[in-house]
């Protein structure tokens, strides 16, 4: 898998909460690769290291975003950002997908909800993480 390297350091995002607050509201109107940065910095005040964006394709499943944290992988699919409601098929294609490039896990996001069913399912796969309309707000703030 290979994930297209960008410097952070050409654009950084380094907003306060205030501003991390207003982009969560303005996410669902933002540029898919704004909403990457915006995304791979909330996981870098985490203690993840983000190792690229965009575009790592496999299985008909795209991983948006790779991260690194405690010489664990994991991938972050933000590709439905803006869809109001994201089924569990969706997740399906993530866990095997997270599954199949041997990483720890995976975090899906979205501005919309996600379905019970893909709630769920979450709930049973140990590989994902999910962040939605409800509590992407705190990946993104603090």
């Amino acid at each position: 898998m290979s994930l297209r390297q960008d410097s952070l350091e050409e654009t950084p995002l380094q907003a306060s909460q205030p501003a991390a607050a207003a982009d969560a509201e303005a996410t669902p109107a933002m540029h898919w690769r704004m909403v990457e940065r915006l995304v791979g910095d909330a996981f870098r005040r985490r203690g993840y290291v983000v190792t690229g964006f965009g575009g790592a394709r496999a299985m008909g499943v795209t991983a948006d975003i790779g991260l690194l944290r405690n010489g664990e992988r994991f991938l972050v699919q933000c590709q439905y950002w803006h869809k109001l409601r994201v089924g569990v098929l969706e997740l399906i294609d993530l866990s095997r997908f997270v599954a199949a490039q041997g990483a720890r896990g995976g975090f899906a996001v979205t501005t919309g909800r996600f379905t019970s069913e893909a709630w769920d399912f979450a709930r049973r796969t140990p590989l994902l993480v999910l962040y939605d309309e409800r509590s992407l707000p705190w990946l993104l703030c603090s």
